[in-house]
């Protein structure tokens, strides 16, 4: 008999990888869209901070895994925004998991928040391996990767921070 941690454990892993599937298909999707001007934004107001805490709670069990952590420092007075949840939601994803993806040491990940005029500024920053000043000029290209020197197996399609910016410009 399958122990019942087993199977929660493997359970676990198979919902991460689905999710991890799904946000891989449809940034690819939405690239493909905004490459051919051909994307609709669902403009709403969306509160930022609700939507950090969520994309942040998606990654508790891998995080927890990698015996990593999230903190979150959310001073942002005006948290509120009117812009398309789901495409925001896939942004900050993307952040949070390559920042657990790309890095060799337990993710150490900080998310914050502030007012910065009439704007609000989001810095997401990780203990990572980082990007050389060589590549800086082209991680925004669709499909550019820089090699992720000694870390095995890391799974990207080059289409994540393109998307992500994108997206910003659209908005």
């Amino acid at each position: 008999l399958i122990e019942k941690n087993s199977v929660t454990r493997y359970s676990n892993m198979i919902k991460e990888e689905n999710d991890r599937l799904k946000m891989m298909v449809d940034a690819l999707l939405n690239t493909a869209a905004l490459e051919k001007s051909e994307f609709n934004l669902t403009k709403e107001k969306i509160d930022l901070h609700e939507l950090i805490l969520f994309s942040a709670s998606k990654f508790e069990n891998i995080i927890n895994q990698k015996n990593g952590k999230i903190n979150l420092e959310l001073n942002a007075s005006r948290a509120v925004i009117t812009g398309d949840k789901f495409h925001l939601t896939n942004i900050m994803n993307n952040l949070i998991d390559s920042a657990i993806k790309y890095n060799e040491k337990p993710p150490e990940i900080k998310i914050s928040t502030r007012d910065e005029n009439k704007a609000i500024i989001i810095i997401v920053k990780d203990n990572g391996i980082g990007i050389s000043r060589e590549h800086l000029f082209k991680i925004f290209e669709t499909f550019y990767r820089v090699s992720s020197g000694n870390i095995q197996n890391v799974r990207g399609n080059g289409i994540g921070l393109s998307y992500a910016k994108k997206i910003v410009e659209t908005l």
